[in-house]
């Protein structure tokens, strides 16, 4: 409130006071200027971003909104931001602003082929690791998983396997690769077993296959593959003074690994293991 004095003087010298108070209180709250906020939306997260929003009062003018809630958000579905606007005087009124992240995006799904062999109890096991070839997310893979996994004698062959992708929002893909299941003990006579023979081995470039002068005439399918099942060497050669010659073998990694010697003509098959080093 505010006092005003009126004075009153009739010019002969008597004069009197009167007091005259004004009462005043703001009691009206700023008003938004404008009538909805736009929502912040995203796929893995959403900001609101730009200048805070303004409000008018009727006696303090343009009055800019604060507010203690997070800008940015993660979290899935709609978190709603409230804005307050007070003008000093007690007053104060609210704005919310909503902040909408929505993955709605399945993960790509990428797969590899990959051969196994059977160990010496007749069984194989494979990792969703091996399978994979780069699947990714948006936001982010949080497992994958292939099924089946494990394999036996009864499963030598191709078999077609699915592999799962689930981001971190549930969101999930699914494809399918071959596991190719061979048997270790494979099926071919003793005597060739005998005739071939490689060198040297621990290897570090290049190896030599030594083959009988009466396969001389024969080509075969060379295979390398890693303890992980993928081929890292594959080529057809033909026989030079009975011998095939590999080269170029160092930029394998220092590690274990299984060569599979193919007839083309015979089909017959040879296999033993190698070591980088």
């Amino acid at each position: 409130s505010t006092t005003i004095t009126w004075t009153f003087d009739d010019g002969n010298g008597n004069s009197i006071n009167v007091d005259q108070t004004y009462n005043y209180d703001d009691t009206t709250a700023p008003v938004p200027d404008a009538m909805t906020l736009p929502d912040a939306t995203g796929e893995c997260s959403a900001t609101i971003t730009g200048s805070a929003p303004t409000a008018t009062d009727n006696c303090g003018g343009t009055i800019t909104g604060t507010t203690t809630d997070a800008l940015t958000s993660s979290t899935q579905g709609t978190t709603t931001v409230t804005w307050i606007f007070d003008d000093g005087n007690g007053n104060t009124s609210t704005q919310t602003q909503d902040i909408v992240v929505d993955d709605n995006i399945d993960p790509i799904c990428s797969t590899q082929d990959i051969t196994v062999q059977l160990d010496g109890t007749g069984n194989a096991t494979i990792t969703a690791n091996e399978i994979d070839s780069g699947s990714s997310d948006n936001c982010g893979v949080a497992s994958i998983a292939v099924s089946p996994n494990t394999f036996t004698s009864a499963d030598i062959g191709a078999n077609v396997v699915t592999f799962t992708v689930t981001d971190i929002n549930g969101n999930v893909s699914m494809c399918n690769a071959t596991v190719t299941v061979e048997d270790i003990t494979l099926d071919i006579d003793d005597d060739k077993i005998e005739i071939f023979s490689i060198s040297p081995n621990p290897f570090r470039d290049n190896i030599v296959i030594k083959v009988p002068a009466k396969l001389s005439g024969d080509t075969f399918n060379i295979v390398i593959y890693d303890l992980n099942g993928r081929r890292v060497f594959n080529e057809v050669k033909g026989v030079n003074n009975n011998e095939i010659n590999l080269n170029g073998l160092s930029r394998l990694e220092i590690a274990p690994y299984i060569i599979r010697i193919t007839n083309t003509i015979s089909n017959s098959v040879f296999s033993s293991r190698l070591i980088k080093y």
